[in-house]
């Protein structure tokens, strides 16, 4: 009789949520994160602000121009989130 010994692997997934903001302004970006920080303690926050945004938005409206500039910003934070 000949004994075997079995190494077992285990993969360990750990999960973190992730919250993103578009801000259109730098003085929101701090108070939204003391937020988060506040009622969600350990959820990581990715913040861009495009102050240009909104002037655009007014101007136009929200119109297919101001949603093709969000979209890669929005883009960005997505890929930002996975690393």
């Amino acid at each position: 009789m000949s004994s075997r010994i079995v190494e077992e692997q285990h993969t360990v997934v750990v999960t973190m949520t992730t919250i993103g903001f578009l801000h259109t302004a730098h003085a929101h970006a701090l108070p939204f994160e003391a937020l988060v920080a506040q009622l969600s303690p350990g959820v990581r926050v990715l913040t861009i602000v495009d102050e240009p945004l909104l002037g655009v938005a007014r101007a136009s409206g929200v119109d297919p121009a101001v949603a093709a500039r969000r979209s890669p910003t929005c883009a960005d934070c997505t890929t930002r989130a996975r690393t």
